[in-house]
């Protein structure tokens, strides 16, 4: 898959969308004729929008579902999923199968379209300005609306503004639509991570715009929180994570299983280690183990991590003896669960997991089973104090509605997110009441249900975003709810994971890897060494991500069981690697056992280093160096006698020659400046 070509492409599309979205709405706004007399309605909801958010946002909301739902097509044009193809031309024509079948009489009896007005625009009875592009303006809008009821997330239904806005030029060359075509291939298509590229690369010019905004203390606000933070995983560290995680919890469970063989990424137990110990809901026999196993990616984004689980949660039923059938809907239903706060993202998500249920079941979408996804959103205060039932106690202690609910932090659900953790006696607490608020209460019951969850596997690649960007509100929740790790997003993440854990669960991140060396996250490390096990550990340094340069972000991904510490564990150290293909190289040789990068810990001998910090590299010797006494036992240290201007005190032996006059010059350190490559001796 070529990105870079993806890269061009999903940015020129935004800019081509945004630019012609902008005129037909001028248009719209400004023209009288009759086509537009018979949308009063949609005239009237426009209208709404832009006073609620204004020009900008609406142009900018449309065309984002006009590239989701293009996108959508296309991809489904290339599996075969239409029939005829919505955007995508019959093999040897130009125009849309779907217009070309128009053209000769036929249009699926499935549409709900006007059927005559489609004959006698095509038989030249009714003029129109483009009378192709009416009628497959047409044929596009009956498709969105048809798909509705199978994948509502990404197909709304289309009665609104959104079709009035709706670009003229639909079939020239130089149409959005040919560009959809054009970018993606069929060969792009195979593969659901495209959709994960292709939103990551939409929105990137405006990651590009907050984070220059940043440089000049301009804090990241909470609509502005997904573009930040959006970074699209490499599939090989996306494998890794599931793997050591449900495909170890798995493997415990079935040690006899063949699920091994499809898992290059799994990392084996070190001999001598005690077998990592299985939630007790789990130690069950029969059928019903594996449909309780539940799965969550608490930062959902497009959903990469749930796609590759679906495929391992697949193979998994198939081993079992299920109906290949069934397979897809039992893990929508039982198994993978996602939350975000981006509403763009989790629709893509959506789409992406039921492209994926359709590639195992080709009569999946006939009766689908929508994931169990949610984007989070924000409530109001009123219809919160107005659903729950006081006086309540949490913990013996009786609560205050107005300062000690934690269903209050909903009213911020798009700024802090999965971060949020809801009291089991605040939802049970929870009664839904006919009025003005019944939708909100409703909505609460659904998020404060999500946010109270537990999992057996929870997985993820976190947000970073440092304490200097966050907004003041989003500052002062992680300082009061998550002090060991406030100083980052992607540290809070790893206690609110754990958090979502069940006792002998497993989680994975990946993450910057500053929280294991920095001393902001001393308390945060002295708390996982006592508390979990550290059952694996990529290190994997700068250059992890291909699709940024140079040094930018410094990486480890890792898994740990929720369990007491006991055992060894597996560490490998890939920072030296130059990148992110070299790095999955080099891991595959180190999980082979054929490499000296691969190094076994205990995880204790960390609280004997200063600082706690994880030097998992370190030999016997250096390990036992930290157990001797510390020099501050016997006295502080200080810094003695020292010459104030080094430069001109100590001697440097150039690694070039210095010519003569350099030689003579009277300020010699000015002169050693000049050259790059200094040696000090």
């Amino acid at each position: 898959m070529d990105t870079n070509r993806l890269k061009r492409f999903a940015k020129e599309a935004r800019i081509k969308l945004l630019q012609q979205i902008s005129l037909k709405l001028e248009y719209v706004l400004g023209h009288d004729s009759a086509e537009l007399r018979g949308k009063e309605a949609e005239l009237k909801q426009l209208q709404a929008e832009i006073n609620r958010v204004g020009k900008a946002q609406v142009i900018d909301t449309v065309a984002y579902t006009w590239f989701n739902r293009l996108m959508a097509l296309r991809f489904m044009d290339a599996n075969g999923y239409n029939i005829p193809k919505v955007v995508t031309p019959a093999p040897g024509m130009s125009i849309p199968e779907i217009l070309q079948n128009a053209q000769a009489g036929s249009i699926d009896t499935d549409l709900k379209v006007d059927r005559d007005r489609i004959r006698v625009l095509l038989t030249g009875r009714a003029t129109s300005k483009d009378t192709h592009g009416e009628v497959y303006r047409m044929l596009l809008v009956a498709t969105c609306n048809y798909w509705h009821s199978a994948m509502p997330y990404i197909f709304e239904k289309i009665s609104d503004y959104t079709e009035l806005l709706l670009p003229d030029d639909l079939l020239s060359d130089y149409s959005i639509v040919r560009d959809i075509r054009d970018g993606m291939t069929n060969e792009d298509c195979l593969e659901e991570e495209l959709i994960g590229w292709l939103y990551q690369f939409y929105i990137s010019d405006k990651k590009d715009e907050v984070f220059e905004k940043l440089k000049k203390n301009v804090k990241i606000t909470p609509e502005n929180i997904p573009a930040a933070t959006q970074l699209f995983t490499p599939h090989w560290i996306v494998r890794y994570m599931v793997e050591n995680t449900l495909g170890k919890l798995w493997m415990t469970i079935r040690p006899d299983s063949k699920l091994r063989d499809h898992m290059p990424y799994y990392i084996e137990s070190p001999e001598g280690n005690s077998p990592a110990p299985i939630p007790e809901d789990l130690l069950t026999t029969g059928n019903s183990q594996l449909t309780s196993i539940r799965f969550l990616d608490p930062c959902l984004g497009s959903g990469h991590v749930l796609v590759y689980a679906f495929s391992l949660f697949y193979r998994v039923y198939e081993e079992e003896g299920y109906n290949a059938n069934e397979i897809p809907g039992l893990i929508l239903e039982n198994n993978l669960f996602g939350i975000d706060i981006d509403e763009r993202a989790v629709q893509l998500a959506s789409f992406a997991l039921a492209m994926k249920a359709r590639s195992y079941y080709n009569r999946f979408l006939r009766k689908p089973v929508q994931p169990n996804v949610i984007d989070l959103k924000n409530i109001n205060e009123e219809a919160i104090q107005d659903a729950v039932k006081l006086p309540l106690r949490i913990q013996g202690k009786r609560i205050d509605r107005h300062k000690d609910l934690s269903l209050h932090l909903l009213t911020q659900a798009d700024n802090f997110g999965s971060l949020i953790q809801i009291e089991p006696e605040e939802l049970s607490a929870i009664q839904l009441k006919p009025g003005i608020w019944q939708n909100q209460q409703q909505s609460i019951i659904e998020q404060a249900t999500y946010l109270r969850g537990k999992f057996h596997c929870v997985v993820t690649n976190p947000p970073y975003m440092g304490s200097k960007g966050m907004n003041s509100a989003m500052r002062s929740f992680v300082e009061r709810f998550y002090s060991r790790s406030k100083s980052d997003l992607m540290a809070v993440f790893i206690e609110r994971c754990l958090s979502f854990t069940m006792p002998y669960g497993k989680t994975a991140l990946i993450n910057q890897h500053s929280w294991m060396f920095l001393g902001s996250y001393e308390d945060l490390r002295s708390y996982l060494i006592d508390n979990v096990q550290f059952e694996t550990m990529l290190h994997l340094g700068p250059r992890t991500f291909p699709e940024i340069g140079g040094e930018v972000v410094q990486n480890t991904a890792f898994s740990f069981g929720k369990y007491p510490p006991t055992n060894e564990g597996v560490f490998i150290r890939l920072t030296d690697f130059e990148n992110s293909q070299l790095k999955e190289s080099k891991a595959i040789e180190a999980i082979k056992k054929r490499s000296d990068w691969l190094y076994y810990s205990l995880q204790n001998v960390f609280k004997n280093i200063p600082g706690c910090l994880i030097l998992y590299w370190l030999n016997d010797n250096y390990r036992k160096s930290f157990e001797n006494e510390k020099l501050n036992f016997y006295g502080m240290s200080k810094r003695g006698l020292q010459p104030g201007n080094v430069p001109q005190f100590v001697r440097f032996w150039p690694e070039i020659s210095l010519n003569k006059a350099e030689m003579m010059a009277n300020n010699r350190s000015e002169a050693l400046r000049s050259k790059k490559k200094v040696v000090q001796i």
